[in-house]
């Protein structure tokens, strides 16, 4: 797996992953439609993350992110992963509700097929200096890694194209600590 570190801002990093599209989008239909047949019960409730229920791909993205995530980090005393989450939203149906993932140590999240320009990513680095926020805009072959405490939302998008949003997480008894930078998460 190639891996570039693309952006190193303190709390948050940018991974180029050349070829992470590509095999996600092996996926894609399967991914919306498990979105589509299981988001009825769970879209009103405060969780708008569906499960990916396919053992095999499961297995690989887990492995794919730990290893990402252990050459760029210091990940000592992990006790477990979350599994990938799947999120859709267009311009007619989306959550833009500001959340954290506080539990998790670390999180990522990585994007099939996404138009660039549209639905971007927010995440809140001053909830007095809105200008602050990072506004990043989903780009093909990148994940994002970031915080689990880090406050964070999809901001709506004008276009009908599927914004589809794998995310995922990992904990740890320890905080995580970068190794170029050495920042603590």
């Amino acid at each position: 797996m190639e891996v570039n570190l693309i952006h190193d801002w303190t709390y948050a990093h940018v991974y180029e992953v050349k070829g992470w599209n590509d095999i996600l989008l092996q996926y894609k239909d399967e991914i919306i439609t498990t979105f589509e047949e299981n988001k009825k019960g769970v879209w009103d409730k405060e969780n708008y993350n569906i499960k990916f229920n396919n053992k095999k791909f499961n297995e690989n993205y887990n492995k794919s992110m730990i290893e990402l995530l252990d050459r760029y980090y210091y990940l000592d005393n992990i006790w477990g992963v979350e599994d990938p989450q799947i999120y859709i939203q267009d311009n007619k149906s989306s959550k833009n509700i500001l959340h954290n993932h506080n539990q998790m140590s670390i999180v990522t999240t990585s994007y099939i097929d996404p138009l660039e320009g549209d639905g971007q990513l927010e995440l809140k680095v001053s909830f007095s200096d809105e200008d602050s926020n990072l506004k990043i805009t989903p780009q093909k072959d990148y994940i994002y890694a970031f915080p689990g405490w880090m406050w964070h939302r999809p901001l709506p998008q004008k276009n009908n194209h599927k914004r589809i949003c794998l995310n995922w997480g990992m904990y740890t008894n320890v905080r995580v600590i970068h190794k170029l930078n050495g920042g603590r998460w």
